[in-house]
């Protein structure tokens, strides 16, 4: 392992470790974030202080699915050397068990377009790609989310200009 993915993988384990939170599913993201959007237009002084705890709230989370993500991308290129290996026929029978927990396959492919084809439909690699996909997924809406709280010191100001004018015109 170069020292760079042993980085990674100790910075991962340490966030993981370390983090008191939990790992949420998307389907949490989005219902947190729910109800964590509305604005109190009845109570804006006390909105403007929840942008600290919301930012507090959701970059931990963020950072998190990041590593995850990392995490996830070294273990696909793993995956990968695996299955060419196992779809080359140079694992041996032990490794086939060991790594991958299955019988060495009766036929080998030697060019690299089968060779990707295989690795590619393999259960294993989309089951990995398809975790990859839902993490770069979650690390969008949680981007999205905190640039959403970015702005809303703007969306609480404007709500103020306008309640102003409003009262001026009553």
């Amino acid at each position: 392992m170069s020292r760079g993915k042993l980085l990674i993988s100790i910075t991962f384990m340490i966030s993981v470790n370390t983090y008191t939170g939990k790992l949420m599913t998307l389907n949490e993201i989005l219902k947190e974030w729910k109800s964590d959007s509305i604005i109190d237009k009845k109570n804006l002084d006390n909105e403007g202080l929840k942008i600290s705890e919301l930012h507090s709230k959701y970059i931990p989370v963020y950072a998190i699915e990041r590593l995850k993500l990392k995490k996830l991308l070294e273990e696909k290129k793993l995956l990968e050397k695996h299955l060419r290996d196992f779809y080359a026929g140079e694992m041996t029978a032990s490794d086939c068990q060991s790594i991958l927990n299955r019988e060495p396959p009766n036929k080998f492919y030697r060019t690299e377009a089968n060779l990707k084809t295989n690795i590619d439909i393999d259960p294993l690699m989309a089951a990995k790609q398809n975790d990859i996909a839902l993490s770069e997924e979650k690390i969008n809406t949680i981007y999205e989310i905190i640039k959403m709280i970015n702005q809303r010191q703007y969306t609480i100001r404007n709500t103020i200009e306008f309640l102003r004018w409003k009262a001026d015109f009553q």
